[in-house]
């Protein structure tokens, strides 16, 4: 992922996701990791998702957005914990969890009480 190895991929996936609706604007901010940045153009979503498989990530740029829009808890959701060490480690002070088993949603639940 995240590489210009999967531009075949990429093209099917956008080819795959242009038939399906999307009308429908999500009711929460959206940040976006191919360009670090709140994204508010929906326009082009089957772009987007095929851009997402062979672009570098930004997440940093995406937290230091996220923070300027007032964003001061992060949960995320899966296995692995990579993303959560780094909102600890770029984001000093603000509640980051990952929830990967129902253990942990509990846990993450407190945490955010």
């Amino acid at each position: 992922f995240h590489t210009e190895r999967l531009r075949g991929a990429s093209d099917r996936l956008r080819e795959s996701l242009a038939a399906l609706d999307y009308s429908r604007t999500p009711s929460a901010p959206f940040f976006c990791n191919v360009t670090g940045a709140q994204m508010t153009d929906f326009s082009d979503l089957p772009d987007y998702l095929a851009r997402q498989m062979i672009s570098p990530v930004r997440f940093t740029d995406e937290l230091a957005a996220m923070e300027a829009a007032g964003v001061d808890a992060y949960l995320e959701l899966g296995p692995g914990k990579v993303l959560t060490g780094l909102v600890k480690k770029t984001i000093k002070g603000r509640k980051a969890a990952n929830i990967d088993t129902p253990a942990a949603l509990q846990k993450a639940a407190a945490l955010f009480e």
